[in-house]
């Protein structure tokens, strides 16, 4: 269940595209706000029951959903042969089911002669099984022979926290075109201090499919389901339809691909209707930061801390208006009431739901820093 760590992501998010000062919000365009709030608490009975979604599904839907993110998976649904959690809620849970965690992921490798990164082969099981190319370097293992160390050869190590995933299905919605131009304003609007570059990376379910990755830490996603199914086989070493294939056979007692319920469509539809994370008034606690977080059903940007001192002159931070736009055919099926709410033109349908207004933040002083917004 489960998806430990939007290393993948856990999305996000990922390499940031910064949104410098000079990005100002028309307050008219904004339209309804999405829903904010942390309501899918971690129940031991009834997983998913007291849980409130954004909407795009049935509140009884969407905590049937929550239940499958939180269900522990043992060896008998296909766990490891090398794994890092046994739930998705394992490494997304705080304050809440779809939060993040302090769970921290290893990776670790090299630079070649000519400075590139390469990933390292991680030997297991005695020195007489190699798991090739893995950056990854998983914490648990179902059995003593699979378990991996960290090869004395890789001197890049570094640890990635998981990430939230709250909201992240309005992330999703953004245009590519969107995010494309963010980055190609960026040099001039920040006087060169910030370069944004973003990529193109394909969608597992949607074959010969590209899009402007936007989950994970690297930005190695496009979409969730993309994303679910990733970190379902590297995060706790389940495969699936759209990830057949384990790491390693070593203590392996399943047959691929192991995900014979689908678990991975409902991680997806979950993740894709929380609600967007609150705002927080942080001003008053921190005068020389902000901490900007929005969304909107028609306009979607994720916060990044704002760096002090960086302009002449006081700047009021604002948001981005940012366009959604509708899901390549083939990706995520189960869930195309959430697809049609997004049209091109950044209107939600009328068949959507309409979603209350949330009163904005009362939280804006002027600041001398950096204006930001971190689309993850």
């Amino acid at each position: 269940m489960k998806t430990c760590k939007p290393f993948t992501a856990p999305l996000l998010v990922a390499a940031l595209v910064i949104l410098p000062a000079a990005v100002t919000q028309l307050l008219s365009q904004q339209g309804n706000e999405a829903p904010a709030g942390f309501d899918t608490p971690t129940l031991s009975a009834n997983p998913g029951s007291q849980s409130k979604g954004n909407g795009l599904v049935d509140d009884a839907t969407f905590g049937a959903t929550q239940a499958v993110f939180e269900e522990e998976d043992g060896v008998d649904k296909g766990l490891g042969p090398i794994y890092n959690a046994r739930s998705c809620a394992e490494c997304h849970q705080n304050p809440v089911t779809g939060g993040g965690s302090q769970i921290a992921e290893f990776r670790l490798g090299h630079r070649d002669r000519n400075g590139n990164f390469v990933s390292p082969s991680i030997a297991i099981n005695r020195g007489q099984t190699v798991v090739p190319n893995r950056s990854l370097l998983n914490d648990r293992a179902i059995c003593a022979e699979a378990q991996e160390r960290a090869p004395g050869s890789e001197n890049i190590r570094t640890f990635r926290m998981s990430l939230n995933v709250l909201g992240d299905g309005f992330v999703e919605a953004i245009d590519d075109n969107t995010l494309k131009n963010i980055a190609a304003a960026q040099p001039a609007q920040s006087g060169g201090r910030i370069r944004g570059e973003f990529i193109l990376v394909r969608i597992t379910e949607a074959a010969g499919t590209t899009r402007v990755g936007r989950f994970g830490w690297k930005d190695q996603q496009a979409s969730l389901l993309s994303f679910a199914g990733d970190a379902y086989v590297n995060e706790q070493g389940i495969t699936s339809r759209l990830n057949p294939t384990d790491s390693t056979a070593v203590c392996k007692t399943t047959t691929d691909p192991e995900d014979v319920d689908n678990d991975i469509d409902q991680f997806a539809t979950f993740m894709s209707t929380t609600k967007a994370p609150r705002s927080m008034p942080l001003c008053s606690q921190l005068p020389t930061r902000r901490r900007v977080n929005r969304f909107s059903s028609k306009s979607v940007a994720r916060s990044a801390t704002l760096l002090p001192s960086r302009l002449s002159r006081p700047e009021r931070c604002s948001m981005e208006v940012l366009s959604p736009f509708r899901m390549p055919s083939g990706t995520r099926p189960s869930i195309p009431s959430a697809i049609s709410c997004f049209t091109t033109s950044g209107r939600a349908m009328e068949s959507c739901r309409t979603v209350p207004r949330i009163p904005p933040t009362k939280c804006e002083p002027r600041l001398s820093g950096v204006c930001g917004l971190a689309i993850a």
